[in-house]
């Protein structure tokens, strides 16, 4: 290379060197500027959403919609996200309705009638119902048999199921929005993720913060709306492929007392206290096996254990002889959300405690 083309090459490689400093730079702006811009307007920002989805959706009717589209931050800390409420879309290819509670299937009749026996389920996608219509979910099913039962009384069931919840998002659920319907029986839906974080987390900003670029989030939200969740409402971590992070030194602090054993232990402590003041009787359902650690938490606490295991194993020996994930059971072999038939099997369960177990009226 002759000195001519050497002085060439060299004075473009400067020019390269200063346009890639100088777009670098401009980056690094463009992020402390998004950091600093969502410090200051995180407030304006979260009222916005809520306000904006206070009266409905913007969502068309019957739309194919993620679960992200459909949630925005709650008021209170402990619930965190809530479903939209005047949905009218379709969710994992079933129709899904809310009323003005944000409760699929509608919201309860309000006042509570007179002659009224109220069931409130408190839980995740299992009691909401992943996968199957509203009216194949366990709950809805155990309103059908107690009405059958009580022909003299208005069976009330209501569905607060959310997908991703913890147990102690569902307590403060049924704290904030369902005591004044006076329960006559709370039952609160066990999967193992009620030791996790939530799906979804809403955290104040941090403009030093590290460990997420307001830059790629931006794009994300351009790019991806979709996938995203609503507002300020942020992906929680993953401890692995299938569960959110449950170990209280990895996760945020506002969260730490949610997750793990003793975050399950000492939510079901204030609901059993809850159960105490306001007079209503508390069960524990689980679909399939309930968790030993869970177990133990709940006999330890006197709660009642109610489990469609014993139904899935009798079922699946008469009828299918496979593994549940392969039976009719599930959903589908890689979602392992209870079926329409799956559900079946919890409700016949449930029934079957309610009618020993001299909480139903005469």
């Amino acid at each position: 290379m002759g000195t001519r083309e050497r002085t060439t090459w060299q004075r473009w490689r400067r020019r390269l060197l200063l346009a890639a400093a100088a777009g670098a730079f401009a980056l690094l702006a463009a992020e402390v500027a998004l950091r600093v811009l969502r410090w200051f307007g995180h407030d304006d920002e979260l009222a916005r959403w809520r306000q904006e989805t206070a009266a409905g959706t913007q969502l068309r009717p019957g739309q194919p919609v993620r679960l992200g589209q459909i949630v925005r931050p709650a008021r209170e800390p402990d619930i965190v996200y809530e479903l939209l409420p005047d949905l009218d879309v379709e969710f994992q290819r079933h129709p899904l309705r809310t009323g003005h509670l944000g409760c699929r299937g509608g919201d309860p009749p309000d006042p509570r009638p007179a002659n009224a026996f109220v069931v409130v389920g408190i839980g995740d996608s299992v009691l909401f119902g992943a996968g199957v219509a509203a009216e194949q979910t366990f709950l809805a099913r155990l309103q059908q048999r107690l009405a059958a039962q009580l022909p003299q009384r208005t069976v009330v069931t209501v569905n607060t199921g959310v997908p991703g919840y913890n147990t102690a998002m569902e307590v403060a659920t049924l704290q904030a929005k369902c005591l004044p319907l006076r329960p006559d029986v709370v039952l609160i839906d066990f999967v193992e993720n009620d030791f996790d974080l939530p799906n979804f987390l809403l955290l104040p900003p941090d403009p030093l913060r590290l460990d997420r670029c307001c830059l790629y989030d931006l794009a994300y939200r351009v790019l991806r709306a979709d996938r995203r969740p609503n507002g300020p409402l942020e992906p929680a971590p993953m401890a692995d492929r299938l569960h959110f992070e449950r170990d209280p030194a990895r996760v945020p602090a506002p969260y730490r007392h949610m997750v793990g054993v003793d975050g399950y232990r000492r939510a079901l402590e204030r609901l059993v206290a809850l159960s105490r003041e306001h007079g209503f009787h508390l069960l524990v359902s689980c679909h399939t096996e309930i968790d030993p650690a869970a177990r133990a938490v709940c006999d330890a606490l006197g709660l009642p254990v109610v489990t469609a295991a014993e139904r899935q194993r009798a079922w699946l020996q008469t009828h299918a002889d496979v593994p549940l994930r392969e039976s009719a059971l599930v959903v589908a072999p890689d979602d392992l959300h209870p079926s329409a038939l799956g559900h079946d099997l919890l409700a016949e369960e449930l029934f079957a405690f309610l009618t020993q177990s001299g909480w139903l009226p005469h």
